[in-house]
């Protein structure tokens, strides 16, 4: 049934995305990918939030706290420095030392307790390119980045001229583009800003998928089996489950994981009512905390600050 379903969503929207994907790129194509065609990231990701002392400065002897936790929750891994960690807020010496301390947190990559992705998205080119570089020397699991936010890219071809060049800052580490439109404002399909940065960039990984477009999220799915697309929004777990991810980024990680992780194992049990049901609690999780805070990141650092002591979130 599952199979099914996923190949009903996705396979006509992905014939059609494939056919309608023909402009001229300007950039050169690379003779060859990094890194094998195969997923390399898998299970749930903890967008996290920044640690703060009252005074506003970061407060770095917390990650190992909120660490602890992530992996006594089932979490897979971190996703730093993003927009729930306002990122863009920091400075870059606080993201450069935030990713140092959740690298040292999490040890060797041999034996690393939580894989580490690190976004690097700026608004100034070379300071992200920066950012990036000092990541892949530090020894994250992956690197991301969004579209400028204020400059924005006037067509798909110069958004991947952007994100390649920011790549070519981290040639042996995994990049992944942060889709986030509703932030970042191009409206292009993630399908076809994933079609040309497979051509362009050589270490091209995957995507983080933060859009309500259902059919752009299934194409993706369908057409890059091999690619780590991360799902973010909460309300789409169990839809994404349906069309095959096995990879996501999630603000509940931070604070229910057990329950994401039980209605992907659900799902991939065959057992669609009982993951339908554990959905539903997820839902009424994020409607009650509504009545505490209002946006998701505010949500994610006072629930934290209640429920188990920690001080996240600007």
């Amino acid at each position: 049934f599952f199979s099914a379903f996923r190949s009903v969503m996705s396979e006509p929207a992905a014939k059609k995305a494939k056919l309608s994907c023909s402009a001229a790129l300007s950039f050169p194509r690379h003779s060859a990918p990094t890194f094998p065609r195969r997923r390399m990231f898998n299970g749930f990701f903890a967008p996290t939030p920044t640690p703060y002392n009252d005074d506003g400065s970061v407060n770095l002897d917390l990650i190992p706290v909120l660490g602890e936790k992530l992996v006594a929750d089932g979490a897979d891994g971190v996703f730093i420095n993003g927009t729930a960690g306002e990122g863009v807020l920091l400075a870059p010496a606080d993201r450069k030392a935030m990713t140092e301390a959740w690298v040292k947190f999490a040890g060797p990559k041999a034996t690393r307790k939580l894989k580490i992705i690190s976004h690097v998205g700026e608004e100034n080119g070379p300071a992200t390119k920066d950012l990036a570089a000092h990541a892949q020397a530090a020894g994250v699991d992956g690197i991301a980045c969004m579209s400028p936010c204020i400059f924005k890219p006037k067509s798909v071809v110069s958004l991947v001229d952007w994100l390649a060049d920011i790549a070519s800052a981290c040639p042996s580490t995994p990049f992944i583009y942060y889709h986030c439109t509703f932030l970042t404002g191009p409206s292009f399909r993630c399908f076809d800003i994933l079609r040309a940065c497979d051509l362009a960039i050589p270490n091209m990984k995957g995507c983080k998928f933060t859009d309500r477009d259902i059919g752009d999220l299934a194409t993706c799915l369908q057409y890059f089996p091999d690619m780590d697309i991360f799902p973010a929004f909460d309300n789409q777990l169990l839809m994404s489950c349906l069309l095959g991810a096995d990879a996501f980024v999630s603000c509940g990680v931070n604070l229910i994981a057990p329950m994401y992780k039980a209605c992907f194992n659900l799902v991939r049990a065959g057992k669609l009512e009982e993951a339908k049901a554990v959905m539903a609690r997820i839902i009424d999780f994020w409607e009650r905390c509504e009545t505490y805070s209002s946006g998701v990141y505010s949500k994610i650092g006072h629930l934290a600050k209640w429920l188990v002591g920690l001080k996240l979130g600007g």
